[in-house]
Order: C-alpha cells, then sequence, then structure tokens
C-alpha cells in the first residue's frame, strides 16, 4: 500500500495541520510558472529602486551612501492574495545591516543576516514582493541575485470552524481544539480527522453532574474520579433508597418550535459497583417515545434490550468510560423541556432498580437535535454551540488528470441517517465530477463519474454499516470506469467520457452537501491503476 500511495498527486491523513489549513502529502512539491521577468538582473529596467540601490554587472546592489534610511527593490502586481508562493533568491554578500524580505513595507516574510542561497514559502496578504535594509541596524551591505517567485501548487484543504470543538486524544482523554483547528480524533482506538455538522448542546449543566436533578432515593458525590476530559470533575451516584423513582437526569431546554423533531440525548458513564443502567424519556406531552427504555452494560459496552420508538447507542471512551445515548422524536408544538433519566438496574429488561449502596459514575450531558450523537460539547449554565468543519478547496489541474485516474478514501458515516454527503473531484460544478457518496438508502456507497453533465457511471453497492470503516477507490478512464470496495471490484460501466476541467478536491460538491464523517486517508491518482494494485489499495 505504501508503493502504492508514493503514485498519489495528493495524499490527506490525519498527520499535519494548522490554523485554518489541512495539510497534504505529495511526492513532489510543485510549482507554477516563473512570475519573475528580470531576477537575474541582466537588465536595469523592471524592479523599481528606492534609496541606495542600483542594478550593475548582473547583480542588485543595497548599499548604504550614509543618506538613504530607506532602501531596497521592489514590484508589485506579482501574487494574488491568499495565494501560495515561493520565492528564492542568492545573498551574494552581506557584510553589513539585515535583510528583510517583505509583502510590503511592515510586512516581513523572513529576515536574512548571512550570504547564502534561500527558499521560503509565505502566504501572500499582498501583490508585492520586496527587498529593503532593516531601519534600525545602522550601516548596510548586501548584494542580491538569481531572485525566482513561483506560485506552491499545494493539495491543503482549506479548514474552518468557527468555533472551539471537542476531540478524543491519543490518551483517551477529551480536549478542547481552539476554532479553525482540524482535529485528529482517536475515539476508536485510530487517528482520523474528524469532520461533524453544526450542533447544539441543550443539556444546561453538563460539567458537574452534582448540579443535575437527582430523586431522594440516590445519594450524588461530586468531584469523585477522573471525568473522561482526565480531570477530577465526575459524580458518583448511588442508591440510598428504592421506594419509588431512581435516578439522575439534567433538563433539555430546547428552543421552542413546531412540528416532529429528532433529538439525540446522552450521558458519560463508568462502572462503580453496578453493571446495568437504563436511559428513559421523560417528555411532557407524551411523546411517541415517551417512556421508552434503553439498558447499557457499563461493565461491559454492550447494548441491552432497546424498545421501539427509538435507538441507542454505546461508545467505548475509553478508562472505564462509555457514552450511552438514545434517539427519538418529539412533538415541538408541546415540547420544549424534559428529561432522559439514568438508572442503576439489576439487570437488562425489567424495571427493577439497583440495591441501596450500588451506583455509577456519571459526566457530561448532551441533548441535540440530531440523529446521532457528536462530539462532547461543555456547558455551564447556558447553551453552546459548536458550528460545522468545512474542508475544502484542495487541488489543481497541476494535480488532478481529466484523463484518467483514481479517486480514494477510507471513511466512515458518522450516521446512516439518509443525508447526503459529498467526497469529490470537480471543475467547481456538478457537471464535470468524480464523487464517492453516502445518500438517501441505507447502508450505500455511491459513486458518480459525470462529464459535461452526463454521467458516465452512476453505481452504488450495500455495505454492512456505513458507520465502518470502508476503503474506497473511483477509477476513470475513458470507457472504463469501476467502483472498488473493501477489496473488490464492486461495480463496472465501459461506456463514457471522463470529467473535463477538473482541479479541486473538497469534503462537498457544487457549495453544499458537505461531507461529514471520519476520514483516515483521501488520495488522488493522476492515472488509473491496475486491478492488482487497486485490489491491494482497498483491502482492509
Amino acid at each position: 500500500m505504501s508503493n502504492l500511495l508514493n503514485k498519489a498527486s495528493i495524499i490527506t491523513t490525519p498527520t499535519a495541520y494548522s490554523d485554518g489549513s489541512l495539510h497534504s502529502v505529495k511526492p513532489v512539491q510543485t510549482f507554477g510558472s516563473e512570475l519573475v521577468e528580470n531576477g537575474d538582473f541582466a537588465t536595469n529596467s523592471y524592479w523599481n529602486l528606492f534609496g541606495d540601490t542600483v542594478i550593475e554587472n548582473g547583480v542588485c546592489k543595497i548599499i548604504n551612501q550614509g543618506s538613504n534610511a530607506n532602501s531596497g527593490f521592489n514590484k508589485s502586481g506579482l501574487t494574488t492574495i491568499g495565494a501560495k508562493y515561493n520565492i528564492t533568491f542568492d545573498v551574494v554578500s552581506l557584510t553589513s545591516g539585515k535583510l528583510l524580505i517583505e509583502k510590503t513595507t511592515g510586512q516581513t516574510i523572513s529576515t536574512i543576516t548571512t550570504a547564502g542561497t534561500y527558499s521560503i514559502n509565505y502566504t501572500a496578504t499582498t501583490t508585492i514582493i520586496q527587498f529593503r535594509r532593516n531601519f534600525a541596524d545602522g550601516d548596510f551591505n548586501f548584494v542580491i541575485d538569481n531572485v525566482s517567485l513561483k506560485e506552491v501548487i499545494d493539495a491543503d484543504f482549506d479548514f474552518t470552524r468557527g468555533s472551539s470543538a471537542q476531540r478524543e486524544n491519543s490518551s483517551d482523554n477529551i480536549e478542547s481544539v481552539a476554532a479553525n483547528l482540524p482535529r485528529i480524533d482517536y475515539l476508536g482506538g485510530t487517528a482520523h480527522i474528524l469532520l461533524e455538522p453544526q450542533s447544539t448542546n441543550h443539556s444546561l449543566n453538563s460539567e458537574q453532574p452534582s448540579t443535575w436533578h437527582s430523586s431522594g432515593n440516590m445519594t450524588v458525590t461530586a468531584n469523585s474520579i477522573n471525568s473522561p476530559q482526565g480531570t477530577q470533575n465526575a459524580s458518583l451516584a448511588v442508591v440510598n433508597g428504592t421506594s419509588g423513582a431512581v435516578y439522575t437526569r439534567n433538563l433539555c431546554n430546547l428552543p421552542s418550535g413546531s412540528g416532529t423533531q429528532t433529538i439525540t440525548v446522552g450521558y458519560f458513564v463508568k462502572y462503580f459497583n453496578n453493571q446495568w443502567v437504563r436511559l428513559r424519556s421523560n417528555f411532557f406531552s407524551g411523546s411517541p417515545a415517551n417512556g421508552k427504555r434503553s439498558f447499557f452494560d457499563i461493565q461491559n459496552g454492550v447494548l441491552g434490550t432497546v424498545d421501539s420508538n427509538h435507538t441507542a447507542k454505546i461508545e467505548n471512551y475509553g478508562n472505564g468510560w462509555f457514552r450511552c445515548s438514545i434517539t427519538f422524536d418529539i412533538d415541538k408544538d408541546t415540547d420544549t423541556s424534559g428529561y432522559v433519566h439514568l438508572e442503576p438496574m439489576t439487570n437488562n429488561d425489567t424495571n427493577t432498580h439497583a440495591a441501596i449502596g450500588q451506583g455509577y459514575y456519571a459526566f457530561g450531558s448532551q441533548c441535540e437535535e440530531l440523529s446521532f450523537p457528536t462530539s462532547y460539547i461543555p456547558t455551564e449554565g447556558s447553551t453552546v454551540t459548536r458550528l460545522a468543519d468545512e474542508c475544502n478547496n484542495a487541488g489543481s489541474s497541476d494535480l488532478i488528470s481529466s484523463t484518467e485516474g483514481v479517486l480514494y478514501a477510507e471513511i466512515a458515516a458518522l450516521a446512516n441517517d439518509g443525508t447526503v454527503r459529498y467526497l469529490a473531484l470537480s471543475d467547481g460544478t456538478q457537471n464535470n465530477r468524480v464523487t464517492i457518496l453516502y445518500y438517501g438508502l441505507e447502508n450505500r456507497i455511491r459513486a458518480i463519474v459525470s462529464s459535461g453533465g452526463t454521467n458516465s457511471m452512476d453505481k452504488n453497492f450495500i455495505v454492512t454499516s456505513v458507520l465502518d470503516f470502508h476503503k474506497i477507490a473511483v477509477v476513470f478512464k475513458e470507457n472504463d470506469f469501476s467502483l472498488w470496495i473493501d477489496g473488490f471490484e464492486r461495480r463496472t460501466d465501459t461506456s463514457g467520457l471522463t470529467p473535463t476541467g477538473l482541479d479541486t478536491l473538497e469534503f462537498r460538491l457544487g457549495g453544499a452537501n458537505n461531507f461529514f464523517g471520519k476520514v483516515k486517508c483521501v488520495a488522488v491518482f493522476k492515472e488509473a491503476l491496475s486491478d492488482t494494485e487497486l485490489q491491494k489499495l482497498t483491502t482492509i
């Protein structure tokens, strides 16, 4: 597999990121055409010279004549704001002072203090490139030659998320990630890029279970052990009587509305001395799922009995912590608040509560208007919204072939909920595209290749669960299209044209239908691989 990825023109894995970018890896860095016309200073033209600066004998000299504090040379109109560039140059000699490489005066790219050959990558914030002496460093004497400026043709994704968000780190602790930084998440044990939709936690006091409401038959002790955050802020809830209700719960304070709304409510729970807990919905109008129950084995991390009219999920967060959640519908014409009870039980299918002295550890309540649980959103007295992850605008026509190629991904869905979610190579429209997508039919992975608005291939394949990771490859070549999943060629089409003008790789298509899920790898190949290579690439 590693040898095959060396053939790729774009590779994205959970390895590198920075503020506003999810970095891709390419075998060889690619540059655009030369932007400087007189980088060898063969003529005394092109550059704007100022102060004690001259071009002579095929070099540019910035030499102190004793009168000019501001000396150097520049050229405007060379760069596009927001694009990435590589500038190379030789400092033939530097005998005094500091040489500044700038986007404009005051916006320094690099400070040079010794002679040598330099190669610097930067992102343009102006259209200018400038070489200038540093005002504060006295005398100056620089000789410069061989200036070259080229756009960097990279495959990095533009990443945005206008709020902080939580992730599971490699130590099995939940931690906060700042706004506009991608999340490398380890939930499930293997690193992956986590892309989630916007969601709001309507559970008002998630952080401290001792502030939740509990029945008179429960004693709740704050800060008993470390929570999934690795901080001692989880509570112990123990039965002190069994004649009546036995539970802890936190209020779901939903916004007003109308019609049916699907919500998901969950808690982090850890075994103390009682194996089973139950989540029971308790919304006030008698919603279809009101009073429905799901049982969770928090000693072994498995589901027990689940009533109809709702679904349940248990996730292992490490260190003995499990996140237990249920999803159900409410009537928002009458329901804007309610509870899901967290109850200690004797087994997985009866209404008998645990005995006195038995209980569980609890932390992190969450109530979302979604059909599945998303990453934890801490709250302290009010609702909190985590904004959506958006990862787009990677690639270029230099890195993506419109003649033939392969779009490869190892991905898993967050939910099997019927929404359309795209990973796409395109020309920025839906007319020319190579796509991998989840869509309305359950547990189906679909591949579409379109040329000029006409589909050359539109095939889908049923997998056991889209929630599991699958290795998927879409091959495109004139009259030769195929969909490979988990080591096998699942679908083919032998008639059609390839798309034209492919220059963009995005986790969406045409500005819509964002891909939300887990991503271990995305790769683009500029050639159609052989069947043997495709089998090796996609085998789980």
